[in-house]
């Protein structure tokens, strides 16, 4: 019918994988990377900024789809992570796209800091390449 399934908020608190199993299992469209803290993956800092957790998500999981941060304005993240730097780590650490839903000023001090980070290198350009692939491939499974 048109509608992307998103199965979010992985990895909970990382104790109980089975429902993200489960969904990538059953071909979910997106994988939705919350901010709660993964005790049992890295209990150090938000899901949503951990590398381990996105290792866990790629390489144990093997989910290859999208994957998609939780609002990146979300008081979760707190002011420890503010937006436009949290938007360039979640890239650079394997995400595919991410949110700022509510706040254009904040959208756009969140593009140019990964324009920023693709001029400098740090966010490579092959990386971007392979999310808009990803983004594009979902997209077409439902054109008519």
């Amino acid at each position: 019918s048109g509608v992307f399934a998103v199965v979010r908020d992985y990895p909970g608190d990382g104790t109980n994988l089975l429902p993200f199993k489960a969904a990538i299992a059953a071909h979910v469209d997106m994988v939705m990377v919350g901010h709660t803290r993964a005790s049992a993956i890295d209990p150090s800092q938000p899901a949503s900024m951990s590398p381990a957790v996105m290792r866990v998500l790629r390489s144990a999981l093997r989910f290859q789809g999208p994957v998609i941060s939780d609002d990146l304005e979300a008081p979760a993240l707190g002011r420890e992570y503010p937006t436009a730097p949290a938007a360039v780590r979640f890239l650079e650490d394997g995400g595919d796209m991410v949110l700022i839903p509510d706040d254009l000023a904040a959208a756009d001090t969140a593009y140019n800091a990964i324009r920023a980070a693709l001029l400098a290198g740090t966010y490579r350009r092959a990386q971007l390449d392979a999310s808009v692939q990803k983004l594009l491939t979902m997209s077409l499974r439902y054109m008519p």
